[in-house]
């Protein structure tokens, strides 16, 4: 039995598949979520982890968005623009 799902899987992985590196990924998501459930702290911590740097990335790219890279209204021409200190 082991030899012939040995065969399987060569001749899969030849054709490109990776079907059996990995057979069950929906343990791993049950495994995922069971550890985040057993660990409370941890995952509030991620999660908070999460939404600051979603957050700061977003500020960041919207000060550029509207300070860099779009031209300053009521300016007819940009490009003579010069910036004095």
């Amino acid at each position: 039995m082991r030899k012939a799902s040995q065969t399987v899987c060569s001749r899969a992985l030849a054709r490109g598949h990776s079907s059996c590196l990995r057979p069950f990924p929906m343990n791993d998501l049950r495994f995922a979520i069971r550890m985040l459930l057993k660990n409370p702290a941890f995952t509030i911590v991620a999660a908070l982890s999460l939404a600051v740097g979603i957050g700061a990335n977003t500020v960041v790219f919207c000060w550029i968005q509207e300070s860099l890279l779009r031209p300053l209204p009521g300016v007819a021409r940009v490009g003579q623009m010069v910036v004095l200190w």
